[in-house]
């Protein structure tokens, strides 16, 4: 059985399902894609039991229906060197081949019976539904997921909290030592509920959205399991079970120095200063009078120290704060904006450090926690 179909098309839609496949599979053809022919439409499906992703595609031409496992890395790589024009491939239920005939040059394949599949349950019980616009859900993710931890002893900090209510859509990641907060008050749900969505489902719907996508992303979600689906493409997923903590209670609401700064300025600073800071702590100093601020990094046992002052607007008493270098490079790496303000407290208490301009139905807030100082 034939089908044909644009080879740009089928390499675009094999690299967005192959984002699954791993190197090494524990479980029997989850390094393979299942290829599905239907009518006018070819369906292809990558999974690691976990988590789903279901392309579908439009074919140039098709003699009947056919379902087939391939080899996913064997049959990406195959066709992501093929210029655009028509591909064949040729099913053979018999030998379990796969061939590929295109203007060049022909290749083969050995697959299997696309019936061997082990497919995952994708329904989902007693379920919620939202429609979040693409460049909303979109923004949600970017903005929040390089705040994750990067272990795995607390689940819960290895995935994003996205809170739905009346009031907006809240995105909230963090490690412990850093929290992003992202509202958008524009995408509302009538009663309050809670999806915390793992890192890996979370990264995968980051790269998959169409950044160019005008349309809403249809979610549908229970306490376990949450379905995205978007033009052409569906991806199921687990939650994570375990409930998040209440961020609200963790963020400072008075601190009372506030100054406003540069944002590419300071990003700049920082990255050259931390250069010369201790591997093992990565400390930076910032001392804050007025009119400037004074970053210092200092690495006693290789004599490496360095100094810069970056201007800032601040009128108040002398403010000396230590935080970690490569944490402050991200908060303020992943801000938007020309100017950011800093709410600081004394040395104890967490940062806050915000965009000086905010988008229209937008509130971003990134809080940093301080280490402690010794002399420098």
């Amino acid at each position: 059985m034939k089908i044909t179909v644009s080879s740009t098309v089928l390499s675009v839609a094999l690299q967005k399902a192959g984002r699954l496949i791993g190197s090494k599979s524990l479980v029997p053809l989850h390094d393979s894609f299942r290829l599905s022919v239907v009518g006018a439409e070819l369906t292809i499906v990558g999974s690691d039991m976990e988590n789903t992703i279901v392309v579908t595609i439009p074919l140039i031409s098709s003699e009947g229906d056919i379902c087939f496992c391939v080899p996913a890395r064997t049959l990406t790589n195959a066709v992501k060197e093929i210029p655009e024009q028509p591909l064949t491939l040729d099913f053979n239920l018999e030998t379990l081949m796969v061939g590929g005939l295109y203007q060049n040059g022909y290749f083969e394949i050995m697959g299997q019976n696309g019936d061997l599949y082990p497919m995952p349950k994708t329904d989902i019980e007693e379920s919620k539904n939202i429609a979040i616009p693409a460049k909303t859900l979109s923004d949600g993710l970017t903005r929040t997921i390089f705040a994750l931890s990067n272990t795995d002893l607390r689940p819960v900090m290895n995935a994003v909290c996205i809170d739905m209510s009346p009031q907006g859509l809240v995105f909230v990641a963090t490690d412990g030592h850093k929290l992003v907060r992202y509202t958008h008050t524009k995408v509302t749900q009538s009663e309050l509920s809670t999806m915390v969505l793992p890192q890996k489902p979370a990264l995968l719907l980051k790269n998959i959205i169409d950044k160019d996508e005008d349309g809403d992303i249809m979610v549908t979600y229970n306490s376990m399991r949450a379905q995205f689906v978007m033009n052409g493409t569906v991806l199921y997923c687990r939650l994570t079970d375990s409930r998040y903590p209440n961020y609200n209670a963790v963020i400072p609401t008075n601190n009372p120095y506030v100054l406003t700064v540069d944002r590419l300025l300071l990003l700049a600073a920082l990255r050259r200063v931390i250069l010369f800071a201790n591997p093992a702590s990565a400390l930076i100093k910032i001392g804050v009078s007025n009119g400037q601020m004074l970053l210092t990094a200092q690495d006693l046992e290789t004599s490496l120290k360095a100094e810069e002052t970056v201007p800032c607007d601040y009128q108040g008493e002398l403010l000396t704060m230590g935080f970690k270098g490569p944490f402050l490079i991200d908060v303020v790496g992943n801000l938007y904006g020309d100017r950011i303000v800093m709410r600081l407290a004394d040395p104890s208490r967490a940062g806050i450090i915000e965009p000086e301009q905010k988008e229209e139905g937008e509130e971003l807030l990134m809080m940093q926690m301080p280490m402690m100082l010794n002399d420098m």
